[in-house]
């Protein structure tokens, strides 16, 4: 059980940084405005590749986050 949350935990993490990271825009009057643009969005899809990758390896070993796939593949095969 604890293993699971701290996958879990660091799924959050992840996506946090990585939505954080996307959606980030620079202050406007910097100088090094262009290369802050480019590492936010680098750092934020590295993020969020990091964490899709760990979610499809740990949904096939991790009971928790197995069960919120199943639980979740259940609500969009209800909605259509």
């Amino acid at each position: 059980m604890t293993t699971s949350i701290l996958r879990i935990s660091a799924l959050i993490a992840l996506f946090t940084v990585a939505f954080i990271g996307i959606l980030s825009v620079p202050y406007d009057d910097s100088k090094t405005w262009f290369s802050d643009f480019i590492w936010s969005k680098l750092i934020g899809f590295a993020a969020a590749y990091a964490c899709g990758t760990l979610y499809v390896k740990w949904r096939k070993t991790d009971k928790l986050i197995a069960a919120y796939d199943k639980w979740s593949e259940k609500g969009l095969e209800d909605e259509i």
